[in-house]
Protein backbone atom coordinates (compact mmCIF):
# COMPACT_ATOMS: atom_id res chain seq x y z
CA UNK A 1 0.00 0.00 0.00
CA UNK A 2 1.21 3.35 -1.22
CA UNK A 3 1.89 5.68 1.90
CA UNK A 4 -0.01 9.54 0.40
CA UNK A 5 3.20 11.84 0.93
CA UNK A 6 2.23 15.53 1.79
CA UNK A 7 3.54 18.08 -0.90
CA UNK A 8 4.50 21.06 0.35
CA UNK A 9 2.42 23.90 -1.33
CA UNK A 10 4.92 25.95 -3.52
CA UNK A 11 4.75 29.68 -3.36
CA UNK A 12 5.38 31.61 -6.57
CA UNK A 13 8.40 34.28 -6.67
CA UNK A 14 5.68 37.03 -7.41
CA UNK A 15 3.49 35.87 -4.97
CA UNK A 16 6.44 36.19 -2.03
CA UNK A 17 7.88 39.54 -3.77
CA UNK A 18 4.02 41.29 -3.15
CA UNK A 19 3.86 40.28 0.50
CA UNK A 20 3.91 43.16 2.71
CA UNK A 21 6.31 41.42 5.07
CA UNK A 22 8.80 41.27 1.54
CA UNK A 23 7.44 45.37 1.25
CA UNK A 24 8.52 46.45 4.42
CA UNK A 25 11.61 44.39 4.25
CA UNK A 26 12.32 45.81 0.57
CA UNK A 27 11.69 49.77 1.51
CA UNK A 28 14.72 50.22 4.10
CA UNK A 29 16.70 48.09 1.99
CA UNK A 30 16.02 50.17 -1.37
CA UNK A 31 16.60 53.34 0.64
CA UNK A 32 19.96 52.12 2.07
CA UNK A 33 20.95 51.75 -1.49
CA UNK A 34 19.72 54.82 -2.54
CA UNK A 35 21.90 56.50 -0.34
CA UNK A 36 24.76 54.66 -1.47
CA UNK A 37 24.75 55.67 -4.80
CA UNK A 38 23.88 58.87 -4.23
CA UNK A 39 26.71 58.91 -2.10
CA UNK A 40 28.73 57.41 -4.40
CA UNK A 41 28.04 60.08 -7.25
CA UNK A 42 29.10 62.65 -5.06
CA UNK A 43 32.53 61.30 -5.71
CA UNK A 44 33.63 60.76 -1.54
CA UNK A 45 37.16 60.55 -2.76
CA UNK A 46 37.21 64.48 -4.25
CA UNK A 47 35.41 65.38 -1.04
CA UNK A 48 38.95 66.80 0.58
CA UNK A 49 39.93 68.50 -2.22
CA UNK A 50 36.79 70.46 -2.09
CA UNK A 51 37.09 71.12 1.24
CA UNK A 52 40.78 72.10 0.73
CA UNK A 53 39.68 75.26 -1.51
CA UNK A 54 36.60 75.61 1.18
CA UNK A 55 39.22 76.65 3.53
CA UNK A 56 41.47 78.79 1.22
CA UNK A 57 39.71 82.11 2.24
CA UNK A 58 39.14 81.62 6.05
CA UNK A 59 43.20 80.83 6.92
CA UNK A 60 43.36 82.50 10.88
CA UNK A 61 39.64 83.03 11.26
CA UNK A 62 38.03 80.80 14.08
CA UNK A 63 35.20 80.23 12.24
CA UNK A 64 34.54 76.51 12.89
CA UNK A 65 32.70 77.64 16.33
CA UNK A 66 29.77 79.26 13.96
CA UNK A 67 27.14 76.91 12.24
CA UNK A 68 27.68 78.51 8.99
CA UNK A 69 31.06 77.41 8.85
CA UNK A 70 30.37 73.80 9.21
CA UNK A 71 27.48 73.52 7.39
CA UNK A 72 29.75 74.97 4.12
CA UNK A 73 31.93 71.80 5.22
CA UNK A 74 29.30 69.81 4.70
CA UNK A 75 27.57 71.93 1.38
CA UNK A 76 31.06 71.14 -0.92
CA UNK A 77 31.40 67.66 0.00
CA UNK A 78 28.16 66.28 -0.84
CA UNK A 79 25.65 68.19 -2.20
CA UNK A 80 28.18 70.11 -4.42
CA UNK A 81 29.91 67.02 -5.78
CA UNK A 82 26.07 65.30 -5.93
CA UNK A 83 25.14 68.02 -7.99
CA UNK A 84 28.43 68.87 -10.36
CA UNK A 85 29.20 64.57 -10.54
CA UNK A 86 25.38 63.44 -10.97
CA UNK A 87 24.76 66.11 -13.42
CA UNK A 88 28.00 64.03 -15.14
CA UNK A 89 27.07 60.79 -14.31
CA UNK A 90 23.99 60.91 -16.22
CA UNK A 91 25.36 62.29 -19.32
CA UNK A 92 28.25 60.07 -19.56
CA UNK A 93 26.63 56.77 -19.03
CA UNK A 94 27.33 54.47 -21.38
CA UNK A 95 31.23 55.70 -20.86
CA UNK A 96 31.23 55.30 -17.28
CA UNK A 97 30.45 51.27 -18.30
CA UNK A 98 33.11 51.15 -20.20
CA UNK A 99 35.62 52.09 -17.56
CA UNK A 100 36.98 49.74 -15.00
CA UNK A 101 38.26 52.56 -12.35
CA UNK A 102 34.44 52.97 -12.01
CA UNK A 103 31.82 51.53 -9.43
CA UNK A 104 33.69 52.80 -6.20
CA UNK A 105 33.37 55.44 -3.88
CA UNK A 106 36.58 56.98 -4.68
CA UNK A 107 35.79 57.65 -8.53
CA UNK A 108 32.09 57.06 -9.10
CA UNK A 109 29.36 54.82 -9.42
CA UNK A 110 28.58 52.57 -12.59
CA UNK A 111 25.02 53.23 -12.31
CA UNK A 112 22.30 51.49 -13.79
CA UNK A 113 19.43 52.68 -15.99
CA UNK A 114 16.77 52.59 -12.94
CA UNK A 115 19.96 54.64 -10.47
CA UNK A 116 20.24 57.14 -13.40
CA UNK A 117 16.17 57.56 -13.54
CA UNK A 118 15.90 58.41 -10.09
CA UNK A 119 19.45 60.59 -9.86
CA UNK A 120 17.45 63.74 -11.10
CA UNK A 121 14.81 63.42 -8.18
CA UNK A 122 17.66 63.10 -5.56
CA UNK A 123 19.70 65.84 -6.91
CA UNK A 124 16.28 67.90 -6.02
CA UNK A 125 15.58 66.59 -3.10
CA UNK A 126 19.19 67.43 -2.13
CA UNK A 127 19.31 71.09 -2.96
CA UNK A 128 16.06 72.31 -2.60
CA UNK A 129 15.98 72.73 0.33
CA UNK A 130 19.42 74.04 0.75
CA UNK A 131 18.47 76.66 -2.21
CA UNK A 132 15.63 77.58 0.27
CA UNK A 133 17.55 77.93 2.87
CA UNK A 134 20.81 79.93 1.51
CA UNK A 135 18.20 82.34 -0.09
CA UNK A 136 16.20 83.11 2.92
CA UNK A 137 18.62 83.08 5.53
CA UNK A 138 22.05 83.43 4.13
CA UNK A 139 21.48 85.81 1.52
CA UNK A 140 19.64 86.11 -1.70
CA UNK A 141 22.60 86.57 -3.66
CA UNK A 142 23.22 82.75 -3.13
CA UNK A 143 20.22 82.33 -5.51
CA UNK A 144 22.66 83.99 -8.19
CA UNK A 145 25.89 81.86 -7.14
CA UNK A 146 23.08 78.50 -7.70
CA UNK A 147 22.34 80.08 -11.44
CA UNK A 148 25.78 80.42 -11.97
CA UNK A 149 26.61 76.67 -11.08
CA UNK A 150 24.34 75.52 -12.95
CA UNK A 151 25.30 77.36 -16.16
CA UNK A 152 28.93 76.31 -15.74
CA UNK A 153 27.47 72.25 -15.17
CA UNK A 154 25.39 72.40 -18.04
CA UNK A 155 28.29 73.94 -20.56
CA UNK A 156 30.20 71.21 -19.58
CA UNK A 157 27.84 68.36 -19.73
CA UNK A 158 25.66 69.45 -22.80
CA UNK A 159 24.99 66.64 -25.31
CA UNK A 160 27.30 66.83 -27.99
CA UNK A 161 27.44 70.76 -27.94
CA UNK A 162 28.66 70.94 -24.02
CA UNK A 163 32.90 71.78 -23.51
CA UNK A 164 33.56 68.00 -22.08
CA UNK A 165 33.71 67.39 -26.10
CA UNK A 166 36.06 69.69 -26.96
CA UNK A 167 39.89 69.84 -26.29
CA UNK A 168 40.82 72.48 -24.66
CA UNK A 169 37.74 73.98 -23.42
CA UNK A 170 37.21 70.97 -21.06
CA UNK A 171 40.13 71.86 -19.15
CA UNK A 172 39.59 75.95 -19.01
CA UNK A 173 35.90 74.95 -18.19
CA UNK A 174 37.40 73.39 -15.10
CA UNK A 175 37.41 77.56 -13.66
CA UNK A 176 34.10 76.95 -12.73
CA UNK A 177 35.83 75.64 -9.17
CA UNK A 178 36.56 78.93 -8.33
CA UNK A 179 32.67 79.21 -7.62
CA UNK A 180 34.25 76.92 -4.51
CA UNK A 181 36.20 80.33 -2.86
CA UNK A 182 32.96 82.52 -4.06
CA UNK A 183 30.67 80.40 -2.19
CA UNK A 184 33.37 80.31 1.16
CA UNK A 185 34.07 83.99 1.05
CA UNK A 186 30.28 85.04 0.78
CA UNK A 187 28.94 82.74 3.32
CA UNK A 188 31.62 83.38 6.58
CA UNK A 189 31.78 86.79 5.24
CA UNK A 190 35.36 87.04 4.78
CA UNK A 191 37.58 88.64 1.64
CA UNK A 192 37.53 87.21 -1.43
CA UNK A 193 40.78 86.07 -2.51
CA UNK A 194 43.70 87.72 -4.64
CA UNK A 195 44.20 87.06 -7.77
CA UNK A 196 47.03 84.52 -7.16
CA UNK A 197 44.96 82.65 -5.36
CA UNK A 198 42.53 81.92 -7.80
CA UNK A 199 44.98 81.30 -10.45
CA UNK A 200 46.78 78.42 -8.44
CA UNK A 201 42.56 77.48 -7.67
CA UNK A 202 42.14 77.52 -11.10
CA UNK A 203 45.32 75.65 -12.42
CA UNK A 204 45.20 72.76 -9.84
CA UNK A 205 41.60 72.00 -10.87
CA UNK A 206 42.91 72.00 -14.59
CA UNK A 207 46.11 69.59 -13.83
CA UNK A 208 43.68 67.39 -11.66
CA UNK A 209 41.28 67.33 -14.05
CA UNK A 210 43.93 66.06 -17.01
CA UNK A 211 45.06 63.70 -14.48
CA UNK A 212 41.62 61.81 -14.40
CA UNK A 213 41.67 62.12 -18.13
CA UNK A 214 44.82 60.16 -18.57
CA UNK A 215 43.73 57.91 -16.24
CA UNK A 216 40.16 57.51 -18.47
CA UNK A 217 42.27 57.80 -22.06
CA UNK A 218 41.22 54.22 -23.24
CA UNK A 219 37.47 54.06 -22.20
CA UNK A 220 37.11 57.50 -23.86
CA UNK A 221 38.46 56.54 -27.17
CA UNK A 222 36.72 53.67 -26.92
CA UNK A 223 33.36 55.76 -26.69
CA UNK A 224 34.50 58.31 -29.49
CA UNK A 225 35.13 61.18 -27.16
CA UNK A 226 37.71 63.57 -28.16
CA UNK A 227 39.07 64.95 -24.77
CA UNK A 228 42.62 66.78 -24.72
CA UNK A 229 44.13 63.67 -23.49
CA UNK A 230 42.81 61.65 -25.96
CA UNK A 231 43.71 64.26 -28.72
CA UNK A 232 47.24 64.92 -27.29
CA UNK A 233 47.82 61.47 -26.17
CA UNK A 234 49.02 60.25 -22.47
CA UNK A 235 52.81 61.48 -22.82
CA UNK A 236 51.89 65.03 -24.01
CA UNK A 237 49.34 65.45 -21.25
CA UNK A 238 51.83 64.63 -18.53
CA UNK A 239 54.05 67.35 -20.22
CA UNK A 240 51.48 69.31 -19.66
CA UNK A 241 50.28 68.67 -16.30
CA UNK A 242 54.07 69.42 -15.56
CA UNK A 243 53.92 72.73 -17.17
CA UNK A 244 50.88 73.62 -14.78
CA UNK A 245 52.09 71.91 -11.48
CA UNK A 246 55.54 74.54 -12.54
CA UNK A 247 53.31 77.31 -12.77
CA UNK A 248 50.94 76.80 -9.67
CA UNK A 249 55.00 76.24 -7.60
CA UNK A 250 55.97 79.87 -9.21
CA UNK A 251 52.87 81.27 -8.43
CA UNK A 252 52.75 80.26 -4.81
CA UNK A 253 56.26 81.23 -4.39
CA UNK A 254 56.33 84.63 -5.61
CA UNK A 255 53.06 85.62 -4.86
CA UNK A 256 51.35 83.91 -2.60
CA UNK A 257 54.97 83.23 -0.27
CA UNK A 258 54.53 79.60 1.03
CA UNK A 259 57.60 77.62 -0.02
CA UNK A 260 56.69 74.63 1.44
CA UNK A 261 53.54 74.06 -0.63
CA UNK A 262 55.73 75.91 -3.83
CA UNK A 263 58.21 72.73 -2.62
CA UNK A 264 55.24 70.14 -2.45
CA UNK A 265 54.20 71.22 -5.71
CA UNK A 266 57.66 71.42 -7.45
CA UNK A 267 58.09 67.81 -6.64
CA UNK A 268 55.14 66.65 -8.22
CA UNK A 269 56.29 68.46 -11.20
CA UNK A 270 59.48 66.38 -11.34
CA UNK A 271 57.56 63.10 -10.62
CA UNK A 272 55.62 63.38 -13.59
CA UNK A 273 58.90 64.46 -15.87
CA UNK A 274 60.32 60.96 -14.32
CA UNK A 275 57.35 59.25 -15.32
CA UNK A 276 57.03 60.48 -18.51
CA UNK A 277 60.84 59.54 -19.56
CA UNK A 278 61.73 56.86 -17.31
CA UNK A 279 58.47 54.78 -15.55
CA UNK A 280 55.15 54.53 -17.64
CA UNK A 281 55.50 56.99 -20.50
CA UNK A 282 52.56 56.37 -22.84
CA UNK A 283 51.33 53.44 -20.90
CA UNK A 284 48.54 53.00 -18.95
CA UNK A 285 48.83 53.71 -15.36
CA UNK A 286 47.57 50.28 -13.20
CA UNK A 287 44.34 50.29 -11.00
CA UNK A 288 45.83 50.72 -8.04
CA UNK A 289 48.78 53.26 -9.01
CA UNK A 290 45.36 55.10 -9.64
CA UNK A 291 44.06 54.43 -6.20
CA UNK A 292 47.09 55.15 -4.92
CA UNK A 293 47.31 58.42 -6.14
CA UNK A 294 44.12 59.65 -4.72
CA UNK A 295 44.07 58.07 -1.14
CA UNK A 296 47.90 59.97 -1.50
CA UNK A 297 46.20 63.37 -2.60
CA UNK A 298 43.73 62.79 0.04
CA UNK A 299 46.32 62.52 2.82
CA UNK A 300 48.38 65.38 1.25
CA UNK A 301 44.83 67.50 2.27
CA UNK A 302 44.80 66.07 5.41
CA UNK A 303 47.90 66.69 6.37
CA UNK A 304 48.16 70.43 4.62
CA UNK A 305 45.13 71.69 5.77
CA UNK A 306 45.87 73.02 8.99
CA UNK A 307 49.01 73.95 7.43
CA UNK A 308 46.96 76.33 4.97
CA UNK A 309 44.49 77.57 7.49
CA UNK A 310 47.40 78.33 10.14
CA UNK A 311 49.72 80.62 7.70
CA UNK A 312 46.81 81.95 6.04
CA UNK A 313 49.01 82.29 2.98
CA UNK A 314 46.37 82.10 0.50
CA UNK A 315 45.03 85.15 2.25
CA UNK A 316 47.83 87.26 1.21
CA UNK A 317 48.28 89.98 -1.46
CA UNK A 318 52.50 89.62 -1.82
Amino acid sequence: MAIARKVPRMTSPVQQSDSPATHRRAVPYQAFKTVLFALKVSRPGFWLTALWFYLFPLGQTHLWTTPHFWFGCFFVMFPFGLFIYGWNDLMDADVDRLNPRKGSFLFGPKGTDEELRTLPWIIAIVHLPLLCYLGLFVGSRFLWWYLVLAVATAIYNWPRAGFKNWPALDVLNQAGYLLVFAFSSRLNHVPQLPWSSMAFGVMFAMHSHLLGQIMDLEPDRQAGRRTTAVVCGRLTTKFLIMGLMVAESIVVFVWIGDSIIAGFLAFGALWFLIDAALLYGSDPYPGFLMRCFLIGWNLAAVVSAPWVWARGSFMQRV
